[in-house]
């Protein structure tokens, strides 16, 4: 029996508290599976609020080993991350810094790094420990600042099995549809709502997924396409409210991200409507392709993908790649347990997952 030598803490980080399903529901799967101590906020001032409020469990008493996890997300290689990051490993004193399942946006993905840039050297200057990442894109991309790390999939892909949620198998379920992205989606609503009539009966229930507050606006535009009736789910932050209603759905077609890593977790047939290299990267990993989806696909190819996702042998390879991957994971989460509990010293985590990288053949096709 291995005594505990150290009281440890783990403290998450990641872009919690602003209403978004995927961020709320990564944090859900990791306080399941793991158990967090503490999660920090985005922003300096709330982080030193929290610390402040918890002096006597952060400052006080015995010296307390801590763990910065990163759990998720598009995050690595952003310069903005990597001072989030380096304060927040400042501000709780952190020993190590973790990352397991976050990911990265490809080099040519000039949507995402529009948004914000990336500062590879700053990664690698905060000495982080990569157990493993999500997609096989953010493998290459992470190459810059580590050596090549294994696929392990999105963290998400385990909150099915942790919160007991299982798919209602129903043909005749409800077919859901999320779209909105980061300002706004780019997909042309007149097309998306073509392609659902097209695959729908006029008695088939349509649920319109709004998995953050920006996707309202873009859930009532593609309702007044679809000239038939239709509801819309608004995330209201019950992670399992939302993922409970997902996996009532018979097909998932969705622009969020972690609206497919949810619906494929369930076993849901999944249409990704890839928007950014994040998709991709997600889609890599349990299918070995990019998706067939992306800004201005037409009506007939949403279809065809359509169709594609709910072949049974589909399904079926998809399925498999998923349990792969959530195999991995536990022995990530494992990984961090055993560190938590005094059963291994910080210099332990930092050895490699015993898992082979497998580059897809598409992992280097660039994206608009």
């Amino acid at each position: 029996m291995t005594t505990r030598t150290a009281a440890r803490e783990v403290v998450y980080l990641g872009w919690t508290g602003h209403g978004n399903y995927g961020d709320e529901l990564l944090l859900e799967t990791w306080r399941l599976a793991l158990g967090i101590d503490a999660v920090s906020p985005v922003t300096r001032r709330e982080r030193l609020a929290d610390v402040r409020s918890a002096i006597h469990s952060y400052r006080t008493g015995g010296r307390t080993e801590r763990m910065l996890l990163l759990g998720g997300g598009t995050v690595l290689g952003f310069q903005n991350w990597a001072r989030h990051v380096a304060d927040a490993a400042r501000v709780y004193r952190a020993d190590a810094v973790v990352a397991l399942g976050a990911g990265a946006a490809e080099s040519t993905d000039t949507f995402a790094l529009g948004l914000q840039g990336h500062d590879w050297r700053r990664w690698s200057e905060l000495r982080s420990i990569l157990l493993g990442v999500r997609g096989p894109l953010t493998a290459v991309e992470c190459e810059r600042a580590w050596g090549r790390p294994a696929v392990v999939g999105d963290p998400a892909l385990l909150y099915p099995v942790v919160a007991g949620i299982e798919h209602v198998h129903d043909a005749d379920g409800p077919v859901g549809v999320s779209v909105g992205a980061d300002p706004v989606s780019r997909f042309d609503p007149r097309s998306v709502a073509a392609a659902v009539r097209g695959m729908t009966g006029a008695d088939t229930e349509i649920v319109l997924f709004a998995l953050s507050p920006n996707d309202l606006a873009a859930c009532r535009t593609l309702q007044s396409e679809l000239h038939r009736p239709s509801r819309i789910h608004r995330f209201d932050g019950d992670v399992r409210a939302t993922t409970s209603e997902i996996s009532r759905c018979s097909l998932m077609l969705t622009e969020r991200l972690h609206g497919a890593v949810a619906a494929v977790g369930l076993g849901v047939p999944t249409v990704p409507l890839a928007y950014a290299s994040k998709c991709d990267d997600f889609w890599l990993s349990v299918t070995g392709e990019r998706p067939a989806v992306v800004p201005g696909s037409t009506k007939q190819q949403i279809v065809d993908a359509a169709i594609r996702a709910l072949d049974p042998l589909e399904r079926s390879a998809t399925q498999a790649l998923a349990s792969t991957l959530r195999q991995r994971l536990v022995v990530g989460v494992q990984r961090i347990a055993d560190w938590r509990e005094g059963v291994t010293t910080t210099d332990q985590l930092r050895e490699p997952l015993p898992f082979e990288t497998v580059e897809p053949a598409g992992a280097h096709r660039g994206v608009a």
